[in-house]
């Protein structure tokens, strides 16, 4: 008895999603002030994402409808989420000055 082989579509799919992953987690970044990820929160990114991607290629058959694939695309989206803020660097200790209303002074920041 030869051994399973996987879907045709298994490799696109899982390649896909791995790229999705990846080109969300980037875009999520930048949108949410982060910038682009420097050289070692990228390799981080890409060897999550490639994880992601070739955990999705290997699912057997009966998981590839669309829930599975928004469930691999959810979860690829929080590993990649992890890996950015596993290298993230924090400059800002305090929240800046001009959150806090005119009319009354700011409260004295508390100790980080």
């Amino acid at each position: 008895m030869s051994p399973a082989r996987p879907a045709a579509t298994a490799t696109l799919r899982g390649s896909a999603v791995g790229a999705l992953v990846a080109g969300l987690a980037v875009a999520a970044h930048g949108i949410g002030g982060g910038g682009l990820p420097e050289s070692a929160a990228l390799t981080l990114l890409l060897v999550t994402c490639s994880g992601v991607g070739a955990i999705t290629a290997q699912t057997p058959a009966r998981f590839h409808g669309r829930l599975a694939l928004v469930g691999a695309l959810g979860a690829g989206q929080v590993a990649a989420h992890f890996a950015l803020t596993l290298t993230s660097t924090c400059t800002r200790r305090c929240p800046p000055r001009r959150c806090w209303p005119r009319t009354r002074s700011p409260p004295s920041p508390a100790p980080c």
